[in-house]
């Protein structure tokens, strides 16, 4: 789509983008606020936010409650293998650990960790039962799932249900943004 049909928030993403490129804003420099990007940028603040909130999705910028906005450092895709022989027919090529996040009643979510961050979330059924993975689909982060692993709502995420041999199913939420999903 040619720029001057583009969305304005989408144009708007794209100089960031290319600031961030150039060096403007190296990774850990707080940005201008909205208000000052907005003004530089001849826009108003809900146009300068969309553009924000996509580059925050790409791992380009990370907001922070009360501080600002901030051009985020680069961090390395992590590697998901899809194996019905493990815990919640997935195997991270990453070193982490899984651990339960909360006890309630009924099955209660876990998460996997890498450098102490919540990269992934698995709802089961039966968690210690090795399933196969079935379905694999995109999605959107549910608010509860984008709150546990520091999420947007309504992020990009691929779901994964993955069915026991006993017919129970898992589903693992996977954020599109951290992970690379393979077969082998």
């Amino acid at each position: 789509m040619p720029r001057s049909q583009q969305p304005a928030h989408t144009a708007i993403a794209e100089t960031l983008r290319t600031r961030i490129a150039a060096g403007e804003w190296p990774p850990g420099t707080r940005l201008p606020s909205r208000a000052a990007l907005a003004t530089e940028l001849g826009v108003g603040g809900h146009l300068v936010q969309r553009a924000q909130e996509s580059l925050i999705h790409e791992g380009l910028l990370e907001g922070r409650t009360g501080s600002g906005t901030y051009a985020a450092h680069p961090r390395p895709r992590l590697l998901l293998h899809l194996d019905p022989g493990s815990q919640f027919g997935v195997r991270s090529a990453t070193t982490g650990y899984w651990t339960i996040l909360c006890r309630r009643p009924g099955p209660a979510p876990f998460a996997y960790f890498t450098n102490d961050q919540p990269t992934l979330l698995a709802h089961p059924a039966q968690p210690s039962r090795p399933g196969t993975p079935t379905v694999l689909r995109a999605a959107t982060a549910e608010p509860d799932d984008a709150l546990l692993l520091g999420l947007l709502r309504g992020e990009p995420v691929t779901q994964i249900e993955s069915t026991s041999s006993d017919g129970e199913t898992s589903l693992v939420i996977v954020p599109a943004r951290l992970w690379d999903i393979t077969t082998t």
